[in-house]
């Protein structure tokens, strides 16, 4: 029933997804070449573009449920019902139209793009629904220390033994361009703390009391 608090909620849901995701997806994709020769050994080197692909469809997924569960709550399933539906069909169609072409590589553009899709829809409703503004400046402050982190961390070689040092570079120049460019504050380390754990306490609090 509060409007203003809603805003704000979605706003920095939102933010912080952006933040996160971002910040995954661009270690994923310059070090997919260590993680697959780490994880799996050389011989699945190839599907090392697969994964590069399918971590920002992930991605992109994960705003996409988030959005769906904000219209859930408000009481709209049938919004997010339709926008899934229409999700799974033009998965389902890029899949038959790029698979026969690009192999697996187009089963993961598929997926991609159809979450892509359902990610613009979805934020689309929840942001006329909720009558959001969006902060235009900050996505191009994130976009931009994402960049900045990728390219530094490309700059280091494509080597197991130098993966941690890949990870702290693009860690600190990531991390530091937020907070210089005003994007990541201490308020913003103890909302997602509270997010993380506020669950875990209240079962602790549930299990104390019976």
């Amino acid at each position: 029933k509060d409007a203003q608090r809603v805003q704000h909620l979605v706003w920095q849901s939102t933010r912080i997804l952006l933040v996160s995701l971002s910040f995954i997806s661009i270690l994923v994709i310059s070090s997919a070449t260590e993680l697959i020769e780490l994880l799996f050994t050389e011989m699945y080197a190839p599907s090392v573009p697969i994964l590069q692909i399918l971590i920002c469809g992930l991605s992109f997924l994960t705003v996409f449920m988030v959005f769906a569960t904000m219209l859930n709550v408000e009481d709209r399933p049938a919004s997010s019902l339709w926008i899934s539906a229409g999700v799974a069909a033009v998965n389902l169609a890029l899949n038959f139209w790029w698979v026969p072409r690009f192999g697996i590589a187009g089963a993961a553009w598929a997926t991609t793009c159809s979450t892509f899709a359902g990610m613009l829809w979805a934020g689309i409703v929840v942001y006329r629904k909720f009558a959001v503004a969006i902060n235009q400046r900050a996505i191009v402050r994130i976009v931009a220390a994402a960049a900045v982190a990728f390219v530094l961390g490309k700059l280091v070689p494509d080597t197991i033994s130098l993966l941690l040092l890949k990870y702290a570079i693009m860690t600190a120049a990531f991390g530091g361009l937020l907070f210089v460019l005003g994007e990541f504050r201490v308020e913003d380390v103890a909302q997602l703390k509270n997010a993380l754990f506020s669950r875990s306490q209240g079962k602790a609090v549930v299990n104390s009391t019976s």
